[in-house]
């Protein structure tokens, strides 16, 4: 009886061992999706690494599968110094992906190795796969009822959406962020960041004064944090109030922050915000950029665009680029901008098929998943995926479009009048070879003296104004204006709009109305010029006769017609 007895406890401790297991694997399949994961051919992965990856891998498969559950932790340091490496991405996610396939992990434990997984797929560019594992690991996060990874998840998930040019719907995540009353540890520090990222948010749509609002709000929390992590922060904080200052044209306070984040720079122990040297450096090009040119150094800049190039965090890239456009307008350095625009938009077209690419996966493994399996909530869940995968492309295709069209427009575009440059007039002259017109050549007397005894920002101010009256003169007469250097001004008059006298007529209109301008200062700003009809070499002859209206008391438009 005793006998029986015992092998009856046995059997149910058996079939209890093996049901719980086979339970628990399958809340972890009800918990995380294994498709997910990206299926790696191990020997192909192992054909191409590094002496580094190889005794990195090495490690990881000295780790038995039924220890992943108690060394998970270790495999993830031992995965740290593959961040920068050749292959470091695939192989990080070889070995992660692995830990996760192998039902081995708690749920908990399955969270922390997919955040890390998460996190390192970012670093691919590939915004849909990144917000796949975002939307499961916050998926999972609620599972486990752990609110600092529902919130870490949230922020990751608002940094793509930002980077797909979506500002404001990724400042409504961060702003349920920081509505949110949470108890956990860290939830000033998740608040903080929030923050942090808001504000950078805000400086991308211009919102300046929501943007400083943030910040403020950063140095009031900062109070409650260790001396050694304010340190690291406000590095990253005034380095953005330099940021909006620069923008909004206040020197003083732009520069006053610099300074700030330079001490604290050089103040601080430990980096606990991984880039702020970057923050600061674009702090530093920014300010040099729109208040002192000749201290702006075009290699640091490149160097930061380089160094950012591969990584995920794209606030970097767009600064980097955006800068570096701004100062070869500033120094009408065409050459060089068209060949940052070449690289440009070959990096927006790498970005857009990396996503396209793993749409089409997606839309594939969806249509096999449909056919072979009819249950409806399956089918309603992998188009509510794909729907959101589109709509993510689409985003990305915006924004690289909207991206191209803007710097079109800017690089045909004086940056300071408004009005066509340079590049965009020689681009006329070619278009209109076959046709009539008429050129006007002028330029601004005494502007050198203007600058020298007024200074270059006055200087400005008077190139901007002619600018704004030239528009407003081509709206009215259908001509065609630039700045076609320094202080120098062309109109076009195509001879279909425009008669011989009506263009003498538009020319005294102009030269008379840049007479009568007031300026703050008590001055009368005067213009000479030539104007020319269509010849061989129309516009050295333009330039002839401007070259006679100066040497004849100036403030007068000569032409040659008979």
């Amino acid at each position: 009886m005793k006998k029986r007895y015992w092998t009856v406890v046995l059997f149910f401790l058996v079939f209890g061992v093996f049901f719980t297991k086979g339970l628990w694997k399958q809340v972890n399949r009800k918990t995380f999706p294994k498709e997910l994961i990206e299926e790696i051919d191990s020997k192909e992965l192992k054909g191409k690494l590094t002496v580094l990856e190889k005794s990195v891998l090495e490690q990881f498969e000295n780790i038995k599968e039924r220890e992943y559950n108690s060394r998970y932790d270790e495999v993830v340091e031992i995965a740290r110094p593959l961040l920068n490496s050749e292959n470091g991405v695939e192989l990080g996610s070889y070995m992660l992906g692995k830990l996760l396939l192998s039902d081995q992990l708690s749920p908990k434990n399955s969270l922390f190795v997919l955040n890390k997984l998460r996190v390192l797929k970012m670093r691919r560019q590939n915004f849909l796969e990144s917000i796949r594992y975002c939307l499961e690991y916050i998926k999972l996060a609620k599972y486990v009822d752990s609110d600092y990874d529902v919130d870490r998840g949230k922020m990751g998930l608002s940094i793509i959406i930002s980077s797909l040019n979506g500002y404001e719907i990724s400042n409504e995540i961060l702003e349920s962020i920081l509505k949110e009353e949470r108890n956990y540890k860290d939830s000033n520090q998740v608040k903080i960041v929030a923050l942090l990222n808001l504000a950078e948010n805000n400086i991308r749509i211009s919102n300046y004064n929501r943007s400083l609002e943030a910040l403020d709000k950063i140095v009031a929390k900062s109070s409650e944090e260790k001396e050694a992590y304010t340190d690291s922060l406000m590095v990253v904080v005034h380095s953005l109030y330099s940021y909006n200052y620069a923008y909004l044209g206040n020197e003083k306070k732009s520069y006053d922050h610099l300074i700030k984040a330079q001490k604290f720079l050089s103040k601080r122990k430990i980096s606990y915000f991984i880039d702020e040297h970057i923050y600061y450096s674009v702090a530093e090009s920014l300010y040099n950029l729109y208040f002192a040119i000749l201290e702006f150094s075009e290699e640091k800049t490149l160097n930061i665009l380089n160094s950012v190039e591969n990584k995920s965090d794209f606030g970097f890239l767009y600064y980097s680029y955006e800068i570096l456009f701004e100062y070869y307008r500033k120094t009408d350095n065409f050459e060089k901008y068209e060949h940052l625009k070449r690289k440009y938009d070959r990096k927006i077209t790498e970005i857009n098929e990396i996503n396209y690419k793993m749409l089409s996966l997606y839309m594939i493994e969806s249509m096999e998943s449909g056919i072979s399996n009819r249950e409806y909530k399956i089918l309603v869940n992998r188009v509510i995926r794909m729907s959101l995968y589109i709509i993510s492309l689409l985003l990305v295709i915006i924004f690289s479009f909207k991206k191209a069209v803007g710097l079109q427009e800017v690089s045909t575009t004086d940056f300071l009048t408004k009005i066509n440059n340079r590049k965009s007039f020689d681009s006329t002259m070619v278009k209109i070879s076959n046709k009539d017109y008429y050129m006007l050549i002028f330029d601004i007397d005494n502007f050198k003296k203007i600058n020298d005894t007024y200074g270059h920002g006055f200087g400005d101010s008077v190139l901007r104004k002619i600018g704004q009256l030239l528009l407003m003169k081509e709206e009215l007469y259908k001509v065609k204006v630039y700045r076609i250097g320094g202080e120098e001004f062309a109109v076009l008059f195509l001879e279909e709009y425009c008669s011989q006298e009506k263009c003498v007529a538009i020319s005294e209109d102009i030269r008379k109305t840049i007479e009568s301008l007031v300026w703050i200062r008590d001055i009368k700003v005067t213009v000479s010029g030539g104007l020319s009809r269509k010849c061989n070499k129309v516009y050295e002859e333009s330039d002839k006769l401007l070259y006679e209206a100066k040497k004849s008391g100036k403030n007068k438009i000569i032409n040659n017609f008979v």
